[in-house]
This record gives structure tokens, C-alpha cells and sequence, in this order.
């Protein structure tokens, strides 16, 4: 029988929020997305043809860094007891957030690897990178050994 630690170390858990942290943000998010997505909507400067929602001044989409220093204003705009809640947490960290949910709700790692753009040159999906987001528990592998305990069929 293989031993399952307690729990893994820091360096090698993908970082799930706390439902406070994901509330927090959530709650930020909401307030500015509504404002600037009527605005940027309104007023954009982008070719027609263009597939990209999001343009930048200096290219013709919204850049990963340009992305990443968004994400930054946003949380400088929390309150100082939200703050603290939420200082540590990279965009990213929603992404490993997000994928662990996904998980839990039952997405296959082909579907959340799809989802997440984790896919060959052929269109396939590259489930080795889904699963470092994922984050298994001692007590998520309690209730998988549970099931199939209860679907063993006697002979």
C-alpha cells in the first residue's frame, strides 16, 4: 500500500483560494468589471477585423504582462482588511484555482486541459500540464477509495 502524507508541501501544491480570498475578489472584480467593460466596450479602438475583445495600445490584443499589471491596480484598490486577504494571490493563482473546481465538479483532465488552451498542434489536449493544477487530498482519495469499495461486485 502506497503512504498518502498529510498534506503535500508548499512548493509543490498548486494554490486553491479560500472561499474569503475568492468572495474578495469576486466582489472586486464585479464592481470594476462592470464600469470599465461598459467603457472599453464603448469606446475601444480596434480594427474590425480583429478576433481579439481585448486590444492594446501598443499591439493588437491586451498582452499577458498588460493582463498581470490589471490584476495588480485591481487588488491595490481593496480594503485594507480585504487586503490582507488577497496580497499574495497572482492572477495565475485563479487559474490554478479555477482548474481544481473545475476537477471537483466532475471536468475530465482532456476537458480542462481543452479549456485552458493545453493542447498540441493537432488540437489535442496535453493533460500532463492539467495536472499540475490539480491538488489531490488525503480526504479526496478517501472518498474515491470509498466508491469503489461500494461498486466491488462479489463473484
Amino acid at each position: 500500500m502506497v503512504e498518502v502524507p498529510e498534506t503535500p508541501s508548499p512548493a509543490a501544491t498548486p494554490r486553491v483560494l479560500t472561499p474569503v480570498q475568492r468572495l474578495v475578489l469576486l466582489n472586486l472584480v464585479k464592481q470594476e468589471a462592470r464600469r470599465v467593460m461598459y467603457d472599453y466596450l464603448q469606446h475601444r479602438e480596434r480594427a474590425e477585423d480583429s478576433p481579439f475583445v481585448f486590444v492594446s495600445q501598443r499591439g493588437p490584443r491586451l498582452s499577458d504582462a498588460g493582463l498581470h499589471h490589471w490584476f495588480r491596480a485591481l487588488k491595490q484598490r481593496a480594503a485594507p482588511n480585504d487586503w490582507r486577504l488577497i496580497a499574495d494571490i497572482s492572477f495565475h493563482d485563479l487559474r490554478h484555482d479555477f482548474a481544481h473546481r473545475a476537477l471537483e465538479a466532475g471536468w475530465s483532465l482532456e476537458e480542462l486541459a481543452y479549456y485552458l488552451g493545453q493542447i498540441t498542434t493537432k488540437g489535442l489536449p496535453v493533460t500532463q500540464t492539467a495536472l499540475r493544477y490539480t491538488q489531490i487530498t488525503r480526504a479526496h482519495l478517501k472518498e474515491k477509495l470509498k466508491l469503489l469499495k461500494s461498486s466491488e461486485v462479489t463473484l
